[in-house]
């Protein structure tokens, strides 16, 4: 007898479910625990998918007996799962239907039931679909698009700050702190500025040497002494000058002078005093000098032991040799007028080799540089806007080749003066020692048709003083101005006594004191009256030291080498066209010096900013005067000109220090990274990279 072995369909259902929820397949545990709250509409889909399923697993075969054994007894429905089943009340999930009132067997409902392959293949892809667990959602896309068309890469995202602990800028003890800190790195880089660099400006009678970032410079006479292997013979130039015995002033010209005085006494509402030069005829001729002890005076000069000197003194200790038989050391200035020294050396090249001695003393000795260390700073050269291209190529050889500097520079006087005074406009008055230098400057660059030099300066106002006085019964009858000592009182007198405003002209009393070697110290007493206004006078008046210029006018001798291999055989010779101005009057060339400058415009801000600079300028009331007298001799066709102005010194400073001060601002200035001239540079150009490096024209002088 068979057994039939075919499962009824509920029990296949049931078995198949329940080991899928056993297995955990097709299980999903938030749908179970929903149950009890979804719509019975959302039911059916799925357990008319289940049942379909199930249809088909059967119509494809029949288990054995062994396999439904096995189901039977591992997997029996849960109480859960059989609260969860549908009913059998519902039709929909009935596999075994009746057809025609009789109840179908599985065979028949498998054979109508069953779907084409295409349908199988579908719930069969379906069924894997809920079988498989379920992926969490993904995650939103990014909200931000790349704006750049042509790009593949993906936007970064910002930077989280929730770990970020840092408080650096969000405290004020901070942001004082990185300020303190900031301002302690300007300094320090202000400070660092310009110690490598050495700024010269070579006078007459004063070097002024130093390092850019100093305060001031070092100042010693520009003058050298040398042992010589015979007894020297006289110099030509003693103490700067020729050394020709004292003339008196021309009084022609000396009664204009004393015109001039009482006009301006006159509107100043000062009555001058009578009997004035009676007085000062009858004390200084009865007063007697005082000697003072040398443990008494504190001002001893102390004079220089030629024996226990070298080959050659510089400075002060040159100038306190003792004028006596025993040594053999000759005093020389190298620079004269502000040129090389033509009576008294031979050829440039002697003058520039006591040149290069005197600064590298110096630069050794006050700012403590050894020569070997040369190499490693820089050197800037301040020259005369009258230069003369032979000296000026001569000076860089020296820098670059017999002292090594690492580069140089060369700018003129005036454009430095401007640069120390903090303008860019202005007329610059350089009242030297021999010389006297008038040139405007606009915007930085010295005008080349305004330039003018004339033959006169202080040294010129000392010999006028000292003629004026000595006609007065000066006490100190042995006074002689070749010799360095009595040079040197006479410009301290000048220096302390010389005024210009009229309220100081009245007769007083002074003392001073003549220090002479190998014997003690005399005090004197003077009275003075109108000599201390008349003096600086005569840069007004050149009439009065005429006789003065015309000796130092002198034919100069390097002009007649024809050595080519000492000097440039194409040098140009000194210039001659500048000799004119030497007889006329310092406010005159002032004045025709702002008119060739061109428009109105430009000269109405030149005559409003005129700078006084050098030694000559110290004279009290000598701006005021200047001023006066430019304004008087305007020009009838400038209108436009309200006044005239001399500007003071900023911050008071020492007008003799004004272009070296200058000199050092411009060396640290970014520009004057492109104007260093380099040794190679001058190997390859020679003095072609002076025009290529330099602010001014290089002229054909």
């Amino acid at each position: 007898m068979d057994v039939d072995t075919t499962i009824p369909a509920e029990e296949v259902k049931s078995e198949v479910k329940d080991s899928q929820q056993t297995n955990g397949i097709g299980h999903d545990p938030a749908q179970a625990h929903r149950s009890d709250a979804s719509d019975s509409a959302s039911k059916e889909p799925t357990q008319k998918e289940e049942g379909e399923e199930i249809n088909q697993s059967t119509s494809t075969g029949a288990p054995s007996s062994d396999t439904t054994a096995a189901v039977r007894k591992t997997e029996q429905p849960s109480p859960t799962d059989s609260q969860n089943a549908p009913s059998d009340s519902n039709p929909s999930n009935n596999i075994n239907t009746e057809k025609d009132g009789q109840p179908a067997t599985a065979a028949d409902s498998s054979a109508n039931e069953r779907p084409s392959p295409e349908a199988a293949e579908a719930r069969s892809a379906s069924s894997t679909m809920e079988a498989a667990p379920r992926l969490p959602p993904p995650a939103p896309a990014r909200s931000y698009a790349p704006q750049f068309k042509f790009t593949t890469f993906a936007a970064m995202t910002a930077v989280p700050t929730r770990n970020v602990t840092s408080n650096f800028l969000k405290t004020e003890k901070n942001f004082v702190l990185k300020e303190m800190a900031t301002k302690h790195r300007r300094r320090k880089r202000k400070a660092g500025a310009g110690k490598k660099i050495i700024v010269i400006h070579p006078g007459s009678r004063i070097l002024r040497i130093g390092r850019a970032s100093d305060a001031y410079p070092i100042a010693t006479p520009h003058c050298i002494a040398r042992r010589m292997r015979v007894k020297p013979t006289t110099s030509k130039i003693a103490n700067g000058q020729q050394s020709a015995t004292i003339a008196f002033v021309n009084d022609k010209y000396l009664e204009e002078i004393e015109a001039d005085l009482k006009l301006r006494m006159r509107a100043a509402k000062r009555r001058p005093v009578a009997n004035a030069k009676s007085q000062q005829r009858s004390f200084n001729t009865s007063t007697e000098p005082e000697r003072i002890l040398d443990h008494n005076d504190p001002y001893k000069v102390e004079w220089t032991d030629p024996v226990a000197e070298g080959e050659f003194i510089i400075g002060q200790k040159a100038l306190n040799l003792p004028p006596s038989k025993n040594h053999t050391f000759k005093l020389s200035w190298p620079i004269v007028g502000g040129k090389l020294n033509e009576q008294d050396y031979p050829t440039p090249r002697v003058a520039i080799a006591d040149l290069e001695a005197i600064w590298t003393k110096v630069i050794q000795e006050d700012l403590g540089i050894e020569p070997k260390k040369f190499m490693k700073h820089y050197a800037i050269l301040v020259i005369p806007d009258l230069y003369n291209k032979l000296y000026v190529i001569e000076l860089v050889n020296m820098l670059l080749k017999s002292m090594q500097f690492k580069g140089v520079m060369i700018q003129q006087e005036s454009v430095c003066a401007c640069y120390g005074a903090g303008v860019s406009t202005a007329c610059v008055v350089d009242i030297g020692a021999e010389v006297t230098k008038v040139s405007c400057v606009e915007d930085g660059i010295c005008l080349p048709n305004s330039r003018a030099m004339l033959k006169y300066g202080g040294d010129d106002i000392t010999r006028c003083f000292t003629s004026l006085i000595n006609r007065t019964g000066f006490p100190y009858r042995d006074l002689d101005l070749t010799q360095t000592y009595d040079w040197r009182l006479m410009e301290e007198l000048k220096e302390k006594w010389c005024t210009m405003n009229e309220a100081d002209l009245t007769v007083q009393v002074y003392s001073f004191f003549v220090r002479k070697p190998e014997k003690q110290t005399e005090k004197y007493q003077l009275k003075v009256y109108d000599e201390v206004a008349i003096s600086p006078m005569c840069l007004f008046f050149p009439g009065v030291i005429r006789r003065w210029i015309e000796q130092r006018e002198t034919n100069p001798s390097f002009e007649k080498i024809v050595n080519h291999e000492d000097i440039n055989e194409d040098a140009p010779p000194v210039s001659q066209r500048h000799r004119d101005h030497n007889g006329l009057a310092l406010d005159v060339v002032v004045a025709q010096s702002i008119s060739n400058c061109g428009s109105e415009e430009r000269s109405k801000k030149l005559y409003g900013s005129i700078i006084l600079v050098g030694g000559g300028g110290l004279v009290k009331g000598f701006d005021r005067v200047l001023e006066d007298r430019l304004f008087q001799a305007l020009p009838a066709t400038l209108t436009t000109v309200e006044k005239v102005e001399v500007l003071p010194s900023p911050r008071d400073m020492d007008p003799r220090l004004l272009v070296w001060k200058g000199a050092s601002v411009m060396g640290k200035l970014e520009m004057a990274k492109e104007l260093w001239i380099k040794p190679l540079e001058w190997d390859l150009m020679g003095r072609k990279a002076l025009r290529d490096k330099s602010l001014f024209v290089w002229s054909k002088d």
